[in-house]
């Protein structure tokens, strides 16, 4: 569920920046086996430390990355 929510946060800045998933991991270090297993949904067990990094690639703070719909608790089926 939680890596679902991050993989359509992740397209809508892709879409939102018209940077690429490449440019992305490149710029933050993160490994093409951990983004690929992100955009699959592989794991559930995503951990913040990615996500953190993810947020390094867009060059946006977490904040900007939860300030989407995408992540309303009142819409996510826990």
């Amino acid at each position: 569920m939680i890596c679902e929510l991050v993989k359509q946060r992740i397209n809508e800045l892709l879409f939102e920046t018209g940077k690429t998933l490449y440019e992305v991991r490149t710029t933050a270090l993160i490994p093409r086996s951990t983004i690929n297993t992100i955009m699959q949904g592989g794991n559930e067990n995503i951990k913040l430390k990615t996500i953190m990094l993810i947020c390094v690639g867009f060059n946006i703070s977490l904040e900007h990355f939860f300030a989407s719909n995408i992540f309303d608790l009142s819409k996510i089926d826990f």
